[in-house]
């Protein structure tokens, strides 16, 4: 019975590799069908990668093309973004010259094969070092994403960017949070995220399962096997363990500069919205107020539970709109009540 179960094992571990191996052939030919070029950045044997498509031609007036740039969270890569990304593409046609989708090595993406960065020093330098060369007028980070973006941003306001100021480029003029890590209302909160991690890398992918979404949809146990082996890489154990206290982002947060929204899915578990209220706290600690946008019905990931719904979100902001109460049955603006 044993070796049955070996049997069928192997089959269901085949099946989920080819499947992750079709995703990146399907995503690398529809993404180079659709304009996109890929480009890799190496700092030794570590990389990291992007898809870049010009969208329009660049006023001769600008130094740079304005760029949008796609940051994803922990683990995951641009193609589960495809299906906001589709839906905005005509808001974004219209508004930059570029756009820019970061795939980090190791996570789910076109680098899953290579190694990860060893820790989060490592990331946020060859991170900065690229933005420092893209030089985006908009990021929109999630969660790990999100810390990266603030920590980068916040950096031109303590003059810590000496390259990128030896051009005319001051930094990202906006960005965009989606459940963004690196702030937390209390330390509480911070130390049961973190265990959760640290769970997950002695205990197994399961532990972390139950807060990606607010409900998982149907199709992810055909992928959660890749995750499973992600989570139990080595190279993904050391660069968790390396996030330290130090790197919260709470102390560079009013150092900001760009115009900053927040959007948060009100169901995250990971990340709780109530941590939301400490951004706000610390970004409207300066002068250029910010704004939150919560996402009903949705959790950690909503940009796969709800693509319409952050994809018209995305792009009322981009057009320089607060978002519609129209659309309140989808989501709330969070001003002075407590959620």
């Amino acid at each position: 019975m044993s070796s049955i179960r070996r049997f069928y094992s192997k089959i269901l571990e085949f099946r989920e590799i080819s499947l992750a191996q079709g995703l990146h052939f399907l995503g690398r030919v529809m993404y180079q069908a659709s304009g996109y070029r890929w480009e890799v950045r190496q700092s030794g044997d570590l990389k990291l990668g992007y898809w870049c498509k010009v969208l329009r031609k660049r006023n001769s007036r600008h130094s740079y093309p304005k760029r949008f740039v796609l940051v994803p969270g922990f683990g995951d890569s641009p193609l589960s973004w495809h299906g906001v990304i589709l839906l905005l593409y005509p808001i974004l046609k219209k508004r930059f010259d570029e756009i820019v989708l970061i795939d980090f090595p190791g996570f789910s993406g076109f680098l899953s094969q290579e190694k990860s960065f060893p820790s989060m020093d490592f990331m946020m330098k060859m991170f900065n070092d690229t933005m420092d060369s893209l030089k985006p007028h908009t990021i929109l980070g999630h969660s790990l994403g999100g810390w990266l973006t603030v920590h980068y941003s916040g950096e031109f306001g303590t003059k810590k960017r000496v390259s990128a100021h030896q051009s005319s480029y001051e930094g990202p003029a906006q960005i965009f949070l989606v459940n963004p890590s690196g702030v937390f209302d209390d330390r509480s909160t911070r130390e049961v995220c973190e265990a959760l991690f640290k769970a997950a890398v002695s205990e197994g992918f399961d532990v972390l399962r139950p807060h990606l979404f607010a409900k998982e949809p149907s199709w992810f146990s055909w992928v959660s096997s890749s995750f499973s082996k992600f989570i139990s890489r080595e190279d993904i154990h050391q660069f968790i363990h390396s996030i330290k206290d130090e790197h919260d982002a709470q102390s560079i947060v009013p150092h900001i500069k760009a115009k900053v929204w927040l959007v948060w899915g009100k169901k995250d578990t990971l990340i709780p919205v109530s941590c939301a209220r400490a951004w706000i706290n610390c970004l409207n600690s300066k002068e250029i107020k910010s704004n939150a946008i919560i996402l009903n019905g949705v959790g950690h990931s909503p940009h796969i539970e709800n693509p319409a719904a952050i994809a018209a979100v995305l792009g009322q902001i981009i057009f320089g709109k607060v978002p519609h109460r129209i659309g309140k049955r989808w989501w709330t603006v969070l001003g002075a009540e407590p959620l």
